[in-house]
């Protein structure tokens, strides 16, 4: 369910349907809403949210995971906010992902977000595939730099 990129949404009567042949569904339309719905209304699937600003929200409605862009590289602070939704650490976790998912809406979003893979696992630094655009240096120095900042508050 992305009806943002499909523009074609998952009706609940079409999940209702498939149901039975499911073992679960991902909707990262983004409205915790929908999510706790889902969740709600079909308890025999796992229900995984697509959204980071999202996470608190699914967890604290029965939620049982989440499979994200954020979560490839801070896999702890979705842990966070899986093991007590409602609580102070999970908060601090979903605001740090929001400054996170803020600061790569300003650099070319892929390889913004291998790089940083690559600043926080230590992984070697990997490129990104044509058409999409590679960081330019000053734009990783921007991202390292802001970066940086960003984790030291947290």
């Amino acid at each position: 369910h992305i009806p943002s990129l499909t523009a074609v949404p998952i009706e609940d009567e079409t999940l209702r349907a498939l149901g039975p042949r499911l073992a679960g569904a991902k909707d990262s339309g983004g409205d915790p809403a929908h999510t706790a719905r889902w969740v709600r209304d079909h308890p025999g699937l796992t229900i995984l949210s697509g959204s980071d600003a999202a996470a608190a929200a699914h967890y604290a409605a029965g939620g049982r995971a989440t499979i994200t862009m954020l979560a490839n590289v801070f896999p702890e602070e979705l842990d966070r906010i899986r093991e007590d939704p409602g609580g102070t650490e999970a908060g601090r976790a979903q605001e740090f992902l929001a400054a996170v998912r803020s600061l790569l809406g300003e650099f070319p979003r892929h390889a913004a977000l291998k790089h940083l893979l690559h600043l926080v696992s230590g992984l070697p630094r990997s490129s990104v595939r044509p058409p999409l655009d590679e960081l330019t240096p000053e734009q990783t120095y921007a991202l390292e730099t802001r970066f940086t900042t960003l984790r030291g508050e947290r």
